[in-house]
């Protein structure tokens, strides 16, 4: 009896999940961007739920809830109804909170089903005129002969300038001593004054200033060459073969969304971010278009970054608080 009632069960779900797909989206979407209005995630945000919401037939509302790196905003996705209405768009910090906060109100892989990457983000190797580098060898031979004597700033323990740089100085094997700062503008700030001798800024924030010399730009931090910048060349190619940093943004919704509703999704992001106009958009911004294989390679990219940060936080003796 009980097989008899189990069989029937699975087959109304079978009825009733493409009945409830095909209705998707029945309401206005959530998209919870857990940082401040302005920044790059909340820029990308705003314009891709333009797209989106053309395609989809339904407003899409960015919700911004920053605060705690990230967590308030990713708490809030996980604990949503999950029926494909409520989305996080996710950054780097998704993956790396575990490793600076001990009592995350969440889990990353039990609480969310991760959609598709969307773009990433590249990063300048700089330094302030005055150190005597012009190239990625040149800085190694110089970090390797003063041991603790270059310092590197960051917007913060854990940002995405943090690490880089750290991933620089295991890559290099060098000892260059790290300068956290409350946001990565005072740190360009400090650059500026001569008070940093390198940093790994954003694209968008260190053009113009190594356009006027104020600072020099080394390479990129990408596998590849930027499209905006062809002529800089990247760390990897610059003598440290395998260097790869690029900070990134994807969506992801509540764990037991139907997986009808995330291939959905998936193939959605997909479409729109390779149209020509977006993707010249998405470069103009300063970012370039990255999206994901499936909802399944986004999730096991996750888990790879969660497992390769962990390692690099704890090489560097950064302790979760």
């Amino acid at each position: 009896m009980k097989a008899y009632w189990k069989r029937l069960l699975g087959v109304a779900l079978c009825v009733v999940w493409p009945a409830f797909g095909q209705s998707y989206p029945s309401q206005t979407i959530r998209l919870v961007v857990a940082a401040a209005p302005g920044g790059g995630p909340d820029v990308t945000a705003r314009f891709l739920a333009l797209k989106f919401s053309k395609v989809l037939g339904q407003q899409i509302v960015v919700d911004n809830r920053a605060g705690a790196n990230g967590a308030i905003g990713a708490e809030m996705v996980g604990k949503a109804a999950a029926d494909g209405h409520t989305w996080l768009l996710a950054t780097g910090q998704h993956a790396t909170n575990p490793s600076l906060q001990k009592n995350l109100p969440y889990d990353i892989v039990k609480d969310f089903t991760p959609v598709s990457l969307l773009i990433a983000n590249t990063y300048f190797l700089v330094v302030h005129p005055s150190v005597p580098a012009k190239s990625v060898r040149d800085l190694v031979v110089l970090a390797k002969a003063q041991p603790g004597k270059l310092n590197f700033g960051s917007g913060g323990v854990g940002s995405a300038s943090h690490l880089a740089g750290e991933l620089f100085k295991a890559t290099a094997k060098v000892d260059m001593v790290h300068v956290p700062y409350k946001g990565a503008s005072l740190a360009v700030t400090d650059l500026l004054g001569g008070h940093l001798d390198v940093m790994f800024p954003a694209i968008a924030s260190a053009l113009r200033l190594m356009q006027s010399g104020k600072i020099r730009g080394i390479a990129v931090t990408s596998p590849q060459r930027h499209p905006t910048l062809p002529e800089v060349p990247t760390i990897s190619e610059s003598g440290l073969p395998g260097y790869d940093f690029r900070s990134w943004v994807g969506i992801v919704v509540p764990a037991a969304t139907p997986k009808e509703i995330v291939r959905r999704l998936h193939a959605l992001i997909v479409e729109t971010v390779s149209q020509r106009e977006n993707r010249e958009a998405l470069i103009a911004q300063g970012t370039e278009p990255w999206t994901s294989a499936s909802p399944e390679a986004f999730a096991e990219f996750i888990r790879e970054e969660m497992v390769r940060f962990s390692q690099l936080l704890k090489a560097s003796g950064v302790k979760p608080r």
